[in-house]
């Protein structure tokens, strides 16, 4: 079991895609922001597992713990879970 946890402040976007923190990238785990501005996890050669429900603020920080647990991840924004990612 481990956990990682860090604090992210996004600061105006130039780029569509911006990663946080890559583990050896597709045979591993990436946290990144999408797109849309949210926060998405991506593990074991699938994107976008693990994704917050709504667009992380600009300038304001955020809290995100990665917990890893008997083979689950679960990925927290702000202390709540990120569910499911959906493209909606």
């Amino acid at each position: 079991a481990f956990t990682i946890e860090f604090r992210l402040r996004p600061a105006g976007r130039s780029q569509p895609y911006g990663t946080c923190l890559d583990v050896g990238g597709a045979r591993g785990f990436v946290i990144r922001t999408n797109n849309t501005g949210r926060l998405t996890l991506s593990a074991n050669r699938e994107w976008n597992v693990l994704a917050t429900e709504f667009p992380l603020l600009d300038q304001a920080w955020t809290h995100v713990a990665l917990v890893h647990r008997e083979g689950v991840a679960t990925l927290y924004a702000a202390g709540r879970p990120c569910l499911l990612y959906t493209s909606d």
